[in-house]
C-alpha cells in the first residue's frame, strides 16, 4: 500500500471523461453540503446527552451509548442531516483510473464513498467457472439422474459454481 502510486492527474483524461467528472463533482458537492448539518446535529445531540447524564450521573455505559445514538438520530432528523454516500459507477471508476480526477478531489470522493463498493471496483473478482469438458460431464450426469450436489462432489467443484456454469 505504501508503494502504491496514485494515478497522476491528466487534463486530457479529464476532457475525455468530462461527463463522468461532472457527475463525480455533483455527487461530491451533494455529499459535502451535508457536512454543516451533520456538525449541527452533533452539537445538538451532545447537548442532549450532557443534560441527561448530568441529571443521571450513575447511568451505565450501555445506557449512555444508547442515549448517544438516539440523541444523534433525533438531532439529525431535526436538522435535516443525512449522510449520502457517493455511488461510483464503472465509467466513473474508469475516469478515476485514467487520472481525470486530481488526488485531493479523489481523497474527498473516497472519504464520502461507500468503501465496500470502492473495494469491489478496485479489486474485481473473476467468476471461476468450470471448463468445457467438466460442464459437458456435469450436464450428462444430471441427465442421467444425479442430483446437483452429487455432481458437484464428483467433479470437485462447489454447488454454486456448478449452478452458475450450467446456467441455473
Amino acid at each position: 500500500m505504501v508503494h502504491t502510486r496514485i494515478a497522476p492527474y491528466s487534463p486530457s483524461a479529464k476532457a475525455a471523461y468530462s461527463h463522468e467528472v461532472r457527475s463525480l463533482d455533483a455527487k461530491l458537492a451533494l455529499a459535502l453540503r451535508n457536512a454543516p448539518l451533520e456538525r449541527q446535529a452533533h452539537v445538538l445531540g451532545n447537548a442532549v446527552v450532557r443534560a441527561k447524564t448530568q441529571a443521571q450521573p450513575d447511568m451505565e455505559k450501555s445506557e449512555k451509548k444508547k442515549l448517544k445514538a438516539k440523541a444523534l438520530e433525533e438531532a439529525r432528523q431535526r436538522t435535516g442531516a443525512n449522510k449520502t454516500r457517493i455511488e461510483i459507477t464503472d465509467s466513473e471508476w474508469a475516469a478515476i483510473q485514467a487520472g481525470a480526477i486530481s488526488s485531493s478531489k479523489l481523497n474527498q470522493i473516497l472519504a464520502n464513498a461507500d468503501l465496500d463498493q470502492v473495494k469491489q471496483l478496485a479489486t474485481p473478482k473473476e467468476k471461476t467457472l468450470m471448463s468445457g469438458g467438466k460442464k459437458t460431464q456435469a450436464l450428462a450426469m444430471i441427465r442421467n439422474g444425479y442430483t446437483q450436489a452429487e455432481v458437484a462432489d464428483a467433479l470437485g467443484v462447489s454447488l454454486s459454481t456448478l449452478k452458475t456454469s450450467i446456467g441455473e
